[in-house]
């Protein structure tokens, strides 16, 4: 991994309730009644990503957990799934405990065989995995 590689740390994705521990930064409720100040989803984003930061960030001072771009992160199985929701999801189904799981039609366009299971052509509502499997420690 070109981060490992240049930085001489180790990185990997989050598991899921490593996720969901610094999304929420000590809420306890679904999600932020103001979600509106937080994240960007299906109400406020136009239909497209918004630039990274330009929301409240979480008592942490994370941005963007919930919303905009769902995020990677890893089940207790080892399975793959992505956390907090997106800019093309309504309100209510952005939250600390929304998760979707892959699905073909996240990479049908994918030209390579098989299908990559990193590469979503047409999941444009999530990150990208070169930034997933490096953004946490």
């Amino acid at each position: 991994m070109w981060l490992a590689a240049k930085t001489g740390k180790a990185y990997r994705m989050p598991a899921e309730h490593e996720w969901e521990y610094a999304a929420r930064a000590g809420a306890t409720e679904a999600a932020p009644e103001n979600l509106a100040e937080f994240a960007w989803f299906w109400d406020n984003a136009d239909d497209v990503a918004q630039k990274v930061k330009t929301k409240k960030a979480n008592a942490w001072g994370f941005h963007d957990m919930l919303g905009n771009i769902s995020e990677w992160a890893w089940d207790d199985d080892g399975r793959i799934l992505i956390c907090g929701g997106s800019f093309k999801d309504k309100a209510q189904n952005i939250g600390y405990s929304a998760r979707e799981r892959p699905t073909p039609a996240w990479n049908q366009r994918d030209p390579q065989l098989p299908k990559s299971r990193w590469w979503f052509s047409d999941g444009d509502f999530i990150a990208s995995a070169s930034f997933a499997t490096c953004s946490w420690l």
